[in-house]
């Protein structure tokens, strides 16, 4: 169950850098 957690923690926090990389790259 921990680990689960933990990695959709991790999944969130991909999902979050590669939408902001995505607007950062549409800004370009």
């Amino acid at each position: 169950m921990i680990v689960n957690k933990k990695k959709q923690l991790t999944h969130n926090i991909v999902k979050s850098i590669h939408s902001s990389l995505r607007s950062e790259s549409k800004m370009l």
